[in-house]
């Protein structure tokens, strides 16, 4: 018996048998597949030319719309002459590349042959229907139309070669 425990304070052999019952549990909404998906074929509607984006653009802008820091970071990029992102770390999130995947194989992106990725049509559609409702991604809408299309690829590029 360990000292200042009663022994018939944990009755271990009183327990006969245990069970386990699933429970539904709450993902996070920054987990949530869909919402990651949406949020992709948002950056590939405003802010990118053609509806395509390298898969580290789509990256950098998850990274961005992660917290009010790095969104302000990255519009400090793009606002001032700053020719590097301030980033701690270069943090390449697997859940985009998942969500990428998960996007292609439900038809609303392509992965063309140089890399890039692509809006296809049913993802157009989609990214039009969550365009024309003011209360959806808002916050996510107002920021990247905000910064648009200034973070180009090459400038992306020239960043990222200045982190190695």
């Amino acid at each position: 018996m360990t000292e200042g425990v009663k022994e018939d304070a944990l009755p271990f052999e009183a327990i006969t048998g245990f069970s386990f019952v699933r429970q539904p549990i709450s993902v996070p909404p920054d987990l949530r597949s869909f919402r990651k998906i949406t949020q992709l074929l948002l950056v590939l509607k405003l802010c990118s030319y053609g509806g395509r984006a390298s898969s580290l653009k789509l990256q950098l802008f998850n990274w961005a719309l992660g917290s009010a820091d790095s969104m302000s970071r990255l519009r400090d990029f793009v606002e001032t002459s700053q020719r590097e992102i301030r980033m701690d770390i270069l943090h390449l999130d697997p859940a985009v590349n998942r969500a990428i995947e998960y996007a292609v194989a439900a038809g609303y992106m392509d992965v063309e042959n140089n890399g890039k990725v692509k809006i296809a049509s049913k993802g157009k559609a989609l990214i039009d229907r969550v365009l024309a409702d003011d209360t959806l991604l808002s916050q996510e809408r107002s920021y990247l139309t905000e910064v648009g299309r200034r973070v180009t690829e090459q400038k992306l590029k020239q960043t990222i070669e200045g982190l190695f």
